[in-house]
């Protein structure tokens, strides 16, 4: 009786201890798997946050690059922010930019009619100067200037020696371009040196720009349209040009390597204005070539095949005389010019 009582005490202690063995063990089994769980739990839950922030980073970046895919990378869209520039090549180009901007706040302060040429060496060449430097080749020019431009108009030059369309867009957004008091003629007159840094890389290239520059071309335009909504732009075509890199005896010669690309940016300035009551154009290229058994350019307007002697500005200016005056009369018919005519 006692052994049994004993046996089944043992037996019922023993019952007892491997229980609770038992117990302890399967409680420190779930702490650890509870624990594993919960630390499974945190990677997947950290996991899957920084999964959304990829995925949310690269979703942005991807919108983003479409985007400046779509506005600063589409075909002739050179209407970004992007796409005018500086120039940093030219000892000099900051102060000359300064000296114009100077020159553009005091037109604006005037009531005169305003006729602004904008542009490259051509239009430098109004001033008698080559990077704001005075150039024995356009020593005669500022008076040829004056006597079409400057007696009844208040006349500036604005132009800047291997300025391209991005050059100009960027002085005029610099504090060039400014609305005066009273009515205003812009004549434009780049696209030239675009060309010139086309065939730097090869001659197809110059073929390849002339929708771009055309493009440059109608933003400037368009830019100087809004900024003057009761004036007029004149659109000057392109000259035509030689090539320097040909004998002297063929640098002269007509059509040129730059020739496609000249009519073709031609083409697109006329339709432009066409399209535009408030945009001429006009085109001298005519003036400048002579047709021989292959056609040349004067040598007496345009010696080198690219820049205008002191004949080539008179030639010039007589071209450009007609147009301009007949502008400023459409400009007075319509109320807007005739009080600020110079007496």
């Amino acid at each position: 009786m006692k052994e049994a009582l004993l046996g089944s005490n043992i037996s019922a202690g023993s019952g007892f201890e491997e229980g609770t063995s038992c117990s302890a063990d399967s409680e420190t089994s779930f702490d650890k798997a509870e624990l594993q769980h919960v630390e499974r739990s945190a990677w997947v839950v950290t996991g899957e946050y920084a999964l959304a922030a990829l995925l949310a980073i690269t979703f942005m970046y991807i919108l983003a690059f479409s985007h400046t895919s779509h506005t600063q990378f589409s075909a002739g869209n050179q209407h970004t922010k992007h796409w005018w520039k500086a120039r940093h090549d030219v000892p000099g180009w900051a102060e000359q930019h300064q000296q114009y901007v100077a020159e553009a706040i005091a037109a604006s302060q005037s009531s005169a009619f305003q006729l602004d040429f904008y542009g490259d060496a051509v239009v430098e060449a109004w001033r008698g100067t080559q990077h704001g430097e005075p150039h024995s080749r356009c020593q005669d020019a500022p008076d040829i200037f004056h006597a079409h431009f400057g007696r009844e108009f208040e006349s500036h030059a604005w132009g800047v020696a291997g300025d391209a369309a991005q050059h100009l867009m960027w002085r005029l957004r610099h504090g060039e371009g400014l609305a005066s008091e009273g009515p205003q003629l812009a004549v434009l007159m780049v696209g030239s040196t675009d060309l010139t840094y086309a065939s730097f890389k090869d001659d197809e290239h110059i073929d390849n720009v002339a929708n771009t520059t055309a493009n440059r071309i109608h933003a400037v335009a368009e830019y100087l349209s809004d900024l003057r909504p009761q004036s007029q732009v004149l659109l000057v075509g392109l000259l035509p040009r030689g090539d320097l890199t040909l004998s002297s005896d063929q640098h002269l010669a007509q059509p040129s390597k730059f020739t496609p690309a000249i009519a073709s940016i031609n083409s697109d300035l006329q339709q432009l204005a066409a399209s535009r009551q408030d945009m001429r154009f006009v085109n001298c290229g005519q003036d400048f070539t002579y047709q021989g058994e292959t056609g040349r350019i004067h040598a007496a307007l345009m010696p080198d095949g690219v820049n205008l002697n002191a004949a080539g500005m008179e030639q010039l200016a007589s071209c450009l005389d007609p147009v301009v005056h007949d502008v400023a009369k459409q400009l007075e018919a319509a109320g807007e010019a005739h009080k600020h005519l110079k007496q």
